[in-house]
């Protein structure tokens, strides 16, 4: 059995066949994939941990642009997304990725409704990265398809790139560089 919750999180459930009321909860997140919760009290094995390591791949974001991205942050940056937000309801699923020496976000991942890009009232949810930019590209920027003025960010500092391959992730990988290399 595989369901999606409201935090978008994928689960999946399994009886114990000789205990028929046990359940166990599996996140698609390795981190949690071991976090099981079973109401008799029996604990993960060695199986359940080789399954998650061998079988399971972390779905950060809605998009798959968004996730290809993330991979090649980590091969290039050897940057892992942080959710500062992972409590709140409303903004759980944005990925921060953070200089380890500083801190300071070179890119953030949001999934946020079309309309606040697009000012035309669409309530489509979309994943859109914020990325720093030298201020004297801003305007030049702008005028491309799939970058807007950053959302919930400094504009004239800052855009935000829509995760839907209307941009090529090589263009947006030389976008990231850019924001990595400001915000050192």
């Amino acid at each position: 059995m595989v369901g999606l919750y409201e935090n978008r999180q994928a689960v999946g459930g399994a009886t114990d066949p000789q205990l028929h009321s046990n359940r166990t909860v599996i996140h698609f997140k390795r981190e949690y994939l071991v976090q099981l919760y079973y109401t008799r009290g029996r604990r993960p094995g060695a199986l359940l941990r080789d399954i998650a390591d061998h079988c399971c791949r972390d779905i950060l974001f809605a998009s798959p642009q968004a996730n290809r991205l993330t991979r090649q942050i980590l091969d290039q940056f050897q940057v892992r997304p942080d959710f500062p937000w992972e409590h709140s309801a409303s903004y759980q699923s944005y990925g921060t990725f953070r200089h380890a020496s500083n801190r300071k976000w070179f890119a953030l991942i949001m999934n946020v409704k079309r309309t606040v890009l697009h000012k035309d009232g669409t309530p489509d949810l979309l994943d859109v990265m914020n990325l720093k930019i030298r201020p004297q590209e801003a305007e030049q920027l702008h005028h491309i398809p799939g970058i807007y003025p950053a959302y919930h960010m400094n504009y004239r500092l800052w855009i935000s790139v829509v995760l839907d391959d209307s941009l090529t992730d090589e263009a947006i990988l030389a976008l990231i560089k850019t924001s990595y290399l400001l915000t050192e």
